[in-house]
């Protein structure tokens, strides 16, 4: 089910969600603290059905700089104001409250204070903030990761460390080399150890070459990226390279 206003849920199991949300989603042209002021008039207690928190953090600024305040609800609180609204919203968000209820049932509901579940709200919003900042800062690693994920072909480490440079990674193939044998996947000949070619991260390319003034043709080596190498290696080299 779609989600039209977040409920938190505590550990305890007491689940709250935030009035100014629930006032943007219906749509209420009156002003958050007039509408706030009229529906805790109508026989809600403080403390039982509602608690009143600061919101501190980036954009929670109100006017004249000072933090805006919120009221956490009851999700039986809610359900009531829905019906108070006498509105198509108001009727879809008493329909959404009560199927969450069916959602939670069996939950074993834990009395907390008002500071209890005040800090556990705030607590779930700085994870979700977190989290967001997290995938933001993995954005480049996954599109990277997801570029070659599927690619069978095996690739020269220069044609690696320039893939590596058009994601915004900085290395050239010297700097890549070098990497590959102070990790000693690579060595000093700069051939892969047979380890990692049985893991199907590198391939040898074995070629022969007949050389001026050589009397037997020679074999020359040389060193390939799989697309399963890529991927394996793509997140230790950047997190290992500063970009």
């Amino acid at each position: 089910m779609e989600e039209l206003v977040r409920i938190t849920t505590s550990e305890g199991g007491k689940q709250v969600v935030s009035a100014r949300e629930l006032h943007k989603f219906l749509g209420v042209k009156t002003q958050f603290k007039q509408w706030m002021n009229r529906m805790t008039a109508n026989n809600f207690k403080k403390g039982r059905d509602y608690v009143i928190i600061t919101k501190f953090g980036e954009n929670s600024k109100g006017r004249r700089g000072r933090p805006p305040i919120d009221y956490l609800l009851t999700i039986e609180m809610a359900k009531k104001i829905g019906m108070m609204q006498n509105s198509p919203k108001g009727s879809e968000i008493q329909d959404y409250f009560l199927a969450m209820e069916k959602v939670a049932q069996g939950v074993i509901e834990k009395p907390l204070t008002e500071i209890e579940t005040a800090e556990r709200y705030l607590a779930v919003l700085k994870r979700e903030e977190l989290l967001q900042k997290q995938l933001k800062e993995a954005e480049p690693k996954v599109a990277y990761a997801e570029s070659v994920e599927t690619s069978k072909n095996s690739i020269l480490v220069r044609k690696f460390a320039k893939d590596l440079c058009k994601q915004g990674f900085n290395t050239g193939e010297k700097r890549l080399y070098q990497w590959f044998r102070d990790h000693n996947y690579l060595s000093s000949k700069n051939e892969p150890y047979q380890q990692y070619i049985d893991l199907g991260l590198f391939e040898i390319l074995t070629r022969t070459v007949e050389l001026p003034g050589e009397k037997e043709p020679i074999s020359k080596k040389t060193t390939l990226v799989t697309g399963k190498g890529q991927v394996y290696f793509a997140e230790k080299i950047i997190n290992s390279y500063e970009t």
